[in-house]
């Protein structure tokens, strides 16, 4: 049983995407709902900032999908997430 990382956390809370490695939540989170992106390698990661920086990414997160992962979100882990 993983937990969240702060970096999903922090971006979630801001409803913006974030970058992170390829494992744990943040790969769950992306497979999913397709939010944020993942990396496997250090090639990976510069692919994504050279995207970013050339507008073929963004840092928005889709507000659907961004609902559906909130709805099925287990209700006392949402709650910690928001309230605390």
């Amino acid at each position: 049983n993983h937990r969240a990382s702060g970096v999903l956390m922090d971006s979630l809370s801001l409803k913006t995407s974030f970058i992170g490695p390829n494992v744990s939540h943040l790969k769950d989170v992306y497979i999913k709902y397709g939010i944020g992106c993942t990396y496997n390698n250090t090639e990976d990661f510069f692919s994504i900032i050279n995207e970013i920086l050339n507008n073929k990414i963004s840092s928005e997160i889709n507000e659907i999908n961004f609902k559906t992962l909130i709805k099925e979100t287990e209700p006392s882990i949402l709650a910690n997430f928001l309230f605390n």
